[in-house]
């Protein structure tokens, strides 16, 4: 008979421990593989049994409502793992087995693993963990269950130095000699869903220009967020479909350059188009192991799908040609508020990890100290016992825990 596989996550808690992109923590897919016959009483045979976590980079349809795949591509994620194996030759009867598994994810920037998302109804990432079986020795393996596994990574939030630090790019128009320089610069490098960003403008005149005193005037400023989905068609081709990110501000100056310097501030806000009560509310997503989020689309980097956000600021003037300068910003799942409550977690799966110390390793690729029922001719007490019932003279208990 064949054996029911289900997964099932540690009690009280997700499939996911640790926090991805964040390698000092150990990220990793912890949980338990329950195998059971058809029925209970009956038996099954297992020979072998091994894990592997997939990644699905799909490109959607936008032809029809229905999210249908047009190009699809799955990949490995880590290394598999074999739970269990038998004795060559054999095939051991079990009337029941649990067994618990720990699979590390691979530490970025090593591997490519972006988070599981929908990315504006044109591409989709998700992953799974499979579970692979052989239940007799003349049949090859199998995929016995999948269940979906919700990857989100965390090391593009503001909690590292590197990504709290501003932006700063400048440029500078020649005419000759040197006119001016113009520089556009951000708080900070990350920001997350509704946060809003201040963008600096900040225009320098070169007094030692021979065209110092031709007037140059500042007509208007723009500025806007750009999202761009790159992503691999059915013949190989890249698309490269770039859009708004919900926001674009005009700023009109009309102010003559008569000193050396100007500079100016504007305000940008991602889903500037909610309401503020819409704002705490998450975009809901009904795909299996995509996780509902303040911010539907991150920075992300895939195999065949990638996501990256621009800040684009045209300056126009008259007097002077017009210039358009972009910087990169990271997008990312969390607010300031929501990276203030992390700060506690994180710090303690750190300190997790550092009592594991060099026996993690050890730890991740010993056997597991699974339940095994093996099937038993004089009535399966072993079985009873394993659901909680026992037998006395008194009569059959059930064990209540």
């Amino acid at each position: 008979m064949a054996a029911r596989v289900r997964l099932r996550p540690p009690p009280n808690a997700d499939f996911i421990l640790g926090y991805p992109g964040i390698n000092a923590t150990w990220p990793r897919v912890a949980g338990v593989i329950e195998l059971r016959p058809e029925k209970i009483g009956q038996t099954f045979r297992l020979v072998s049994l091994k894990v592997q976590l997939m990644l699905t980079e799909s490109v959607l349809s936008r032809r029809s409502s229905l999210k249908k795949a047009v190009t699809e591509k799955k990949y490995k994620v880590g290394k598999e793992h074999e739970l269990y194996k038998a004795h060559p030759g054999s095939a051991t009867l079990f009337h029941a087995i649990d067994l618990p598994f720990t699979y590390s994810l691979p530490f970025v920037p090593e591997a490519n693993m972006p988070p599981s998302m929908t990315i504006d109804d044109l591409c989709e990432i998700k992953y799974d963990m499979r579970v692979y079986i052989v239940d007799d020795t003349r049949t090859k393996p199998r995929e016995a269950a999948s269940c979906p596994i919700t990857i989100i990574r965390y090391d593009s939030i503001r909690l590292f130095r590197a990504l709290s630090k501003p932006t700063l790019t400048s440029t500078e128009i020649f005419n000759g000699s040197n006119l001016c320089t113009i520089t556009v610069s951000t708080e900070f490098t990350s920001y997350g869903p509704s946060e809003p960003i201040d963008c600096t403008v900040r225009i320098l005149r070169d007094p030692s220009s021979s065209f110092y005193r031709r007037p140059v005037t500042v007509q208007e400023i723009k500025a806007k967020i750009i999202q761009s989905v790159k992503y691999r068609t059915v013949n190989g081709e890249i698309n490269d479909t770039k859009l708004i990110a919900d926001n674009d501000k005009t700023k009109y100056v009309q102010i003559k350059l008569e000193g050396n310097e100007f500079s100016t501030t504007i305000v940008l806000q991602r889903f500037s188009t909610r309401k503020p009560e819409e704002i705490t509310q998450p975009f809901i997503n009904m795909s299996p192991g995509v996780p509902n989020s303040l911010a539907p689309t991150v920075s992300l980097t895939g195999n065949t799908i990638s996501v990256e956000f621009y800040l684009s600021v045209k300056v126009k003037m008259s007097g002077c040609r017009d210039v358009e300068l972009q910087s990169t910003l990271i997008m990312n799942h969390f607010d300031g508020a929501t990276l203030e409550k992390m700060k506690i977690p994180i710090n303690e799966s750190l300190q997790e990890v550092r009592r594991i110390g060099d026996d993690r390793r050890g730890f991740e690729l010993q056997q597991p100290r699974g339940t095994f029922v093996p099937y038993q001719k004089d009535g399966g007490e072993a079985l009873l016992n394993f659901f909680g019932i026992t037998k006395s003279s008194e009569g059959t208990h059930v064990k209540l825990e």
